[in-house]
């Protein structure tokens, strides 16, 4: 199971990394040194019809790039510059043949449209507790 997260994790690294291209001086996404990081608007990002609690996971494994498209755009219309997307390993192993390519055509459509990713990677206690939190 680690060797399978570590593996997760180096595949998401390298999709993350070969979606922006050639690295720039001065990226618009640096908000280090003296910009104002106060102009990042941010927000979390799954598909609107997938269901609590799998909507992490379901985001990928049921991922519609038309839906993606036209969310993004919202999102531009609304000055948001910052998603941040869930990619639980259940998605990976739900869909290994295809989160790659789902992974890159969010990050390419983010960053045409000025918008940042923050991917969270992992195996959290992303699971529904019905005792802790009543529908």
């Amino acid at each position: 199971m680690k060797n399978a997260i570590i593996v997760f994790s180096l595949l998401l690294s390298i999709i993350i990394s070969g979606c922006t291209g050639e690295h720039k001086e001065g990226s618009k996404f640096d908000f280090t040194g003296d910009k104002d990081p106060s102009l990042i608007r941010g927000f979390n990002y799954t598909l609107s019809y997938v269901k609590f609690p799998r909507h992490h996971i379901d985001s990928w494994v049921h991922y519609d790039s038309a839906v993606v498209d036209f969310d993004l755009d919202l999102a531009k219309r609304l000055s948001l510059n910052q998603a941040r997307v869930f990619v639980p390993y259940q998605a990976w192993v739900e869909d290994k043949e295809n989160l790659a390519p789902k992974l890159q055509h969010f990050v390419r459509e983010c960053y045409k449209r000025g918008i940042g990713v923050m991917p969270v990677v992992g195996n959290g206690p992303w699971r529904y507790d019905a005792a802790k939190y009543p529908l």
